[in-house]
């Protein structure tokens, strides 16, 4: 999934009941440049992301892409964990058990499924 910019503007305005100079008074942003960064659709830097999701109380994953790992089912969240601790071997077995290509796998990089 790329990330976008408009995403993340539009989940902070979920968010975010007040204006966006209220915003940046809040987290010491200048509010020139999350204007012109909101404006134009851009991501802003890590930093300042970082700040904003704070301010609005939910993660950057949440703001970029609508949802938060912690909102899958449980066991879901379990099988990504165990995956990070399974060799080689475990993972192409498993890969081949869920059907999962050589495509789905360099898709998601370093998630080890």
């Amino acid at each position: 999934m790329k990330a976008s910019g408009k995403t993340f503007w539009n989940n902070v305005d979920k968010l975010w009941p007040s204006s966006l100079r209220r915003l940046c008074d809040v987290t010491g942003l200048s509010y020139q440049r999350i204007r012109d960064q909101r404006s134009t659709g851009r991501l802003p830097a890590l930093s300042d992301a970082y700040m904003i999701s704070t301010a609005v109380g939910a993660t950057i994953e949440k703001l970029i892409s609508g949802m938060n790992t912690s909102d899958f089912p449980e066991n879901i969240n379990a099988i990504a964990e165990r995956s990070l601790q399974a060799d080689d071997d475990d993972i192409r077995f498993i890969r081949t058990i869920l059907g999962i290509d050589d495509s789905i796998y360099t898709l998601y990089g370093d998630f080890r499924l």
